[in-house]
């Protein structure tokens, strides 16, 4: 907890950085700011605060994050990129798992890189963390889950509930990719 929550180490393998090459992770899976052209677009923070997509990664070295890439990434883009009913087949066909493991590890990047980001914009105010309000022993499950594509782990898909995509509705005017989150720091 100490090395990836708090330190700088890999968040898959927990590797100190200077012991491997790093390439840090893009929180947002890099190929969804490409295909929308977000990289110099904006995330908005809990705080209020924002930062570039092309800015927002975690610690990763080079071997997890090519690991991650050709296990999880490559796949999931594929299925993506075909659309909703693509995802709604891939879960049907009993691919759930791998969906939520995508979805775990963009929950899990979003929380880490928390802990960069002050509460509070005043300096005046105590330099508290985003991520300091955060449970750490409970996403330490998160992480042990997410990590199965590297640590061997076989997941039964009862371990993950329920899982449903569904297609949105969108509108000419709005965005075609929108990046929400809920507000943990008010």
């Amino acid at each position: 907890m100490n090395d990836i929550c708090f330190g700088r180490c890999c968040f898959i393998c927990g590797a100190q950085p200077g012991s491997k090459v790093f390439n840090d992770e893009h929180v947002i899976p890099e190929w969804v700011p490409r295909k929308f052209n977000l990289f110099d677009r904006t995330i908005t923070l809990p705080n209020g605060g924002i930062v570039k997509y092309g800015r927002f990664k975690v610690p990763c070295c080079q071997d997890c994050n090519s690991l991650m890439g050709r296990q999880i990434e490559e796949r999931i883009s594929k299925v993506v990129n075909a659309g909703p009913e693509a995802v709604q087949k891939h879960i049907a066909e009993g691919n759930g798992l791998e969906l939520f493991v995508w979805l775990g590890l963009i929950f899990l990047k979003v929380h880490l890189k928390d802990r960069e980001f002050q509460i509070h914009h005043d300096l005046r105010k105590p330099d508290d963390k985003i991520g300091d309000l955060y449970d750490w022993q409970a996403l330490h499950h998160m992480h042990c889950l997410v990590r199965c594509f590297v640590n061997g782990a076989s997941l039964e898909k009862e371990v993950f509930g329920s899982l449903g995509a569904f297609a949105a509705k969108t509108e000419a005017w709005r965005e075609q990719f929108d990046y929400r989150r809920p507000d943990h720091a008010s």
